[in-house]
């Protein structure tokens, strides 16, 4: 995430040549929010990632009345911000109710996320995972029934899950939080919010394993 900051950083100083009148603010707000990021905590990102672009897009129109160029890479950090993001969320063949404790009964779910790029490709998209699991419902227009459990994954959490590999994604172990449900058929329901973009959503039915 920090190589995010510093991309966009540095193309923020390069648009702020050009800007005439408000190159001095420019390189200000740069400099000050520059150094704000550098001593946050991961958790703290977003919120200062979109105080910095709100306010250099604030500098885009009187820089496009005087530089072409300079506007040209002020409109290239909105672009930045959206080729980090994903635009697709798939389930891994891995998700799945798991006994990681080998009594036979599963101790939770194991969940396989995959953020997809514009080109299908997995992307190591940083954001948020809330994950609830019903019980297989008959409401057909919505698919589902009970609620049986529900996670909340944070991005500090998740940024520390990847799993690179043949089939590259973050893999996210969740016990249960109370008394383990009943076996049988379930649909787990993930929606991923990532830092970039709109929150994505992906379902998958499921077996729950009871001995």
């Amino acid at each position: 995430m920090r190589l995010v900051f510093a991309a966009i950083l540095a193309l923020s100083a390069a648009g702020c040549a050009g800007i005439g009148k408000d190159r001095s603010r420019c390189e200000t707000t740069v400099s000050e929010l520059s150094a704000e990021v550098a001593k946050l905590p991961p958790s703290d990102e977003k919120t200062r990632l979109q105080a910095l672009v709100g306010e250099l897009e604030t500098l885009k129109p009187s820089a496009s009345r005087l530089d072409r160029k300079t506007a040209a890479q002020l409109a290239g950090l909105e672009a930045f911000a959206s080729a980090a993001g994903a635009v697709k969320l798939d389930l891994g063949f891995a998700t799945n109710g798991k006994d990681w404790s080998a009594r036979g009964a599963d101790d939770g779910v194991e969940v396989h996320l995959i953020p997809r790029d514009g080109a299908a490709s997995a992307v190591k998209c940083p954001g948020s995972v809330e994950v609830t699991l019903y019980e297989k419902g008959r409401l057909e227009l919505i698919g589902l029934g009970t609620r049986i459990d529900r996670w909340v994954i944070s991005t500090d959490t998740l940024m520390h899950s990847w799993n690179e590999s043949l089939f590259p994604g973050y893999v996210v172990q969740l016990p249960w939080h109370g008394t383990p449900p009943e076996g049988g058929p379930a649909v787990l329901s993930v929606t991923f919010t990532p830092l970039y973009g709109r929150p994505l959503e992906a379902r998958k039915e499921i077996e729950i394993h009871r001995p």
